[in-house]
């Protein structure tokens, strides 16, 4: 090997090791745009999601149900009514009120039956949520919910709404969902499994108390509730409720992407186990 065919082997080689160089760079670079990339979005996501939630929710501070009429309620909302209450009739309930709770929530359109079971002492709010969309209401969401005070100031409450909750944790608020439960007999035989689980004194009769009444103490016990826990305020004219920075941001943080996947997962982890426990089986 001559001089010449050195000095072309020593220079492949320094091409060699520069390509390397390069190479590794060029994917570095890659990398590090890709990372800054997510962190743009998704820190983006997370700060402006709680600022759009404090800027846009408010919730009525004086909720004033309605009286309303099966006649004027959208078809929607009767056939599930009605597919509710013959399946509770047999359980001992009985028809209390349909009301009209529109106006909490701007843009929402919120229907419910209530009705009471006498023997028992059992409540139920059957609740139909509707959208404006163009000129007709669309169906949005439908929660049944099962609950009783009991005498030492606790509540506990049994429902099937879909999403998990995103208001803060309540004491002696005992909330149990069982979104696979969509037939409201089965539902209310696992409330009846979950109180006798957790009611350790008498329950409080809310039987012949004016539905109006009754439904406004609630929705205003569990604002009052969230202002206790730091997720609410009052608006300046105090004539409405909104989320504060720490309810904002929780609230927001909890809808996304990775925390909304992991609630889920330990509330399924969780939700099975009791369900399990008290013989019900959902899956």
């Amino acid at each position: 090997m001559d001089v010449l065919d050195c000095l072309r082997l020593q220079a492949r080689r320094l091409r060699y090791e520069r390509e390397k160089v390069n190479m590794a760079n060029s994917m570095y670079y890659k990398a590090l745009i890709a990372l800054l990339l997510i962190v743009y979005f998704f820190g983006r996501v997370y700060i402006l999601g709680p600022i759009k939630l404090r800027s846009n929710n408010r919730i009525k501070a004086s909720p004033t149900p309605k009286f309303i009429n099966l006649s004027e309620l959208p078809q929607f909302v009767v056939s599930h009514f009605g597919e509710a209450y013959h399946k509770l009739v047999p359980a001992g309930f009985t028809l209390v009120a349909y009301l009209d709770i529109s106006e909490t929530i701007r843009g929402i359109f919120h229907y419910v039956m209530l009705l009471e079971n006498k023997s028992t002492l059992d409540n139920c709010w059957v609740s139909v949520l509707a959208i404006q969309a163009g000129n007709e209401l669309k169906p949005r969401t439908t929660k049944t919910e099962f609950f009783v005070r009991i005498n030492d100031g606790a509540t506990i409450i049994v429902n099937n709404t879909p999403k998990l909750g995103l208001f803060g944790p309540v004491p002696g608020k005992t909330v149990m969902r069982v979104p696979e439960l969509r037939d409201v007999s089965k539902l209310y035989e696992a409330f009846l499994k979950i109180v006798q689980l957790n009611a350790k004194s008498p329950k409080i009769s809310l039987v012949g108390k004016n539905p109006i009444t009754l439904v406004q103490e609630s929705m205003m016990k569990e604002l009052t509730d969230q202002v206790a826990t730091g997720y609410l305020e009052l608006t300046e004219k105090r004539d409405a409720y909104m989320p504060t920075w720490k309810g904002a941001c929780l609230m927001a943080w909890k809808s996304l992407w990775p925390v909304k996947p992991i609630r889920n997962m330990f509330w399924k982890s969780g939700n099975r186990k009791t369900l399990r426990e008290l013989n019900i089986g959902v899956w």
